[in-house]
C-alpha cells in the first residue's frame, strides 16, 4: 500500500502541527508591528506610492532601531497603534521627519522621529505572491484532510471547527496586513486665488486699469505701485487705488511717458507695471508684474485755405513749426504777399488749429516737427493751397 508508512493519527497530528506552525509564523510576522518585532511584513493599500508600490504589494520591513534611514528611503510611521503610513522620506530635521507619497501632490505633515517604526528593505510584487498563494491554498484545501472530512462527513464538528478557525485566522492576518493604509490625502481646502482677468492701458488719460478674478479671498488695498522700462535707470512711483474690490486703477506720472519716448530706439516702447496688493486686510500680499507696450505715432496734419489742424495722438507734447508763404501769380512770377513762421506746441492727446487768413490767391504751408522714429528724426508735411474765392 502507498503512503508514508506512519500511523494515521501521527500523520494527522504532524500535518496539523506544520499547518499551525506556518499560520503562527505568518501571523507573528504580520502582527509583529504591533509588538515592535525587529522584522515585519506589511501589505500596501491605496495608490499614493505608485509606481514604486502598487496595491497588495508585500513589503518587508526592518525596525528603525536596527536599520537607519534617510531622505529617499521608504518608511512606515505610526498614525495609531494599528494604523500607519508607508511613504518616502523627503526631509529629516530637528527631530522631525517629512514624508510624501510618490503620487501625492503635497508632502505629509511632519511627524516626530519616534513614530517612524520601520524601514522598507524589500518589496514582493503582488504578481509574485498572490496567485501562487491562492493556488497553494486551493491545492491544500482540495488534498488535505480537512476537505476530505468535509466531503465524507459534513457533520463532523471537529472538521467544521478547524475550517472556521483557519478561515478566521486568515481573515485576521489579512486584517492586520491591510489595516496599514497609505496616508489618506487631506480633504481639499478651497485655496485663495487672485487672477488677472484683463488690463487696459489708456495712454491719453494716463491710466492703467487691472481687472481681477477673486476667489476665497478679497483685495482690500493697494500697498505699492511703480513702473519700470528698459533704458530707464530708475523705477517710477505711481499712485493706484482699489475700485469695487476687483479693479485697480494706476495713474501714470506725467513725466514717465516723456522719459520712455526719449529712451526708446523703436516706435514701440515696452514697460512694466508692478503692483503690490493687500489681501484680507493685510493677512496676505499679492505682487503682480504686468508687461505693457505703447506704440508712438506721428502727428496728423491737415491744411485748408483757412486753417491748419494738427492732431497729437501721443501722451507727450510735441513742438512744431508752421511756415506759411502766401503769394499771387503773375507773368513775371510769384509775388509774395505774406511770409511767416509760427512755433507751436501740441499737447498730449489733443488737436491744435492754426488760422491762416491772408489776402492772396496761392499759399504754401510747411509743418515740421521732430520725431525720433522718422528718417533724419524730423517729419515735414507740405501743402499747396489755392484761395477758393479766386
Amino acid at each position: 500500500m502507498g503512503g508514508s508508512g506512519l500511523p494515521f493519527g501521527l500523520e494527522r497530528a504532524g500535518g496539523r502541527l506544520v499547518s499551525l506552525a506556518a499560520l503562527a509564523a505568518v501571523f507573528l510576522l504580520t502582527a509583529g508591528r504591533l509588538a515592535g518585532f525587529p522584522v515585519t511584513i506589511l501589505i500596501v493599500s491605496g495608490h499614493s506610492m505608485e509606481p514604486a508600490l502598487e496595491p497588495l504589494d508585500l513589503v518587508v520591513c526592518v525596525s528603525t532601531r536596527l536599520e537607519g534611514y534617510g531622505v529617499g528611503d521608504i518608511v512606515y510611521w505610526r498614525l495609531s497603534p494599528i494604523v500607519g503610513v508607508i511613504h518616502r522620506v523627503t526631509a529629516v530635521e530637528q527631530g522631525y521627519v517629512v514624508t510624501k507619497g510618490d503620487a501625492n501632490p503635497r508632502p505629509d505633515p511632519p511627524v516626530p522621529r519616534s513614530r517612524v517604526a520601520y524601514k522598507v528593505v524589500a518589496v514582493v510584487p503582488r504578481e509574485a505572491w498572490l496567485p501562487p498563494g491562492l493556488a497553494g491554498l486551493a491545492v491544500y484545501a482540495w488534498r488535505g484532510r480537512v476537505w476530505r472530512v468535509l466531503r465524507e462527513a459534513p457533520g463532523d464538528l471537529e472538521a467544521a471547527t478547524l475550517v472556521v478557525a483557519s478561515f478566521l485566522t486568515l481573515l485576521l492576518a489579512l486584517e492586520f496586513l491591510v489595516s496599514v493604509p497609505l496616508y489618506p490625502r487631506p480633504p481639499e481646502v478651497a485655496l485663495p486665488q487672485v487672477q488677472l482677468r484683463a488690463i487696459d492701458h489708456n495712454a491719453t488719460s494716463g491710466t492703467i486699469r487691472a481687472y481681477y478674478t477673486v476667489d476665497h479671498t478679497s483685495i482690500t488695498g493697494v500697498r505699492g505701485c511703480h513702473l519700470q522700462a528698459l533704458g530707464l535707470r530708475d523705477a517710477w512711483g505711481c499712485s493706484a487705488w482699489l475700485v469695487g474690490g476687483y479693479e485697480v486703477i494706476a495713474r501714470v506720472p506725467p513725466g514717465f511717458y516723456r522719459e520712455l519716448y526719449l529712451a526708446s530706439n523703436q516706435s514701440t516702447s515696452f514697460f512694466t507695471l508692478n503692483l503690490t496688493l493687500d489681501l484680507d486686510h493685510g493677512r496676505g500680499v499679492l505682487r503682480g508684474s504686468y508687461p505693457l507696450a505703447y506704440t508712438w505715432r506721428p502727428l496728423r496734419v491737415n491744411a485748408t485755405w483757412e486753417r491748419v489742424v494738427i492732431v497729437n495722438p501721443n501722451p507727450i507734447p510735441f513742438n512744431a513749426t508752421v511756415h506759411v508763404v502766401a503769394y499771387n501769380l503773375s507773368l513775371s512770377g510769384p509775388i509774395i504777399v505774406a511770409e511767416y513762421t509760427r512755433n507751436i506746441t501740441v499737447g498730449p492727446g489733443s488737436a491744435l488749429t492754426v488760422p491762416l487768413g491772408h489776402p492772396a490767391r496761392e499759399a504754401r504751408v510747411i509743418v515740421r516737427y521732430p520725431y525720433r522714429f522718422a528718417g533724419g528724426g524730423v517729419v515735414e508735411a507740405s501743402f499747396s493751397l489755392r484761395n477758393p474765392v479766386g
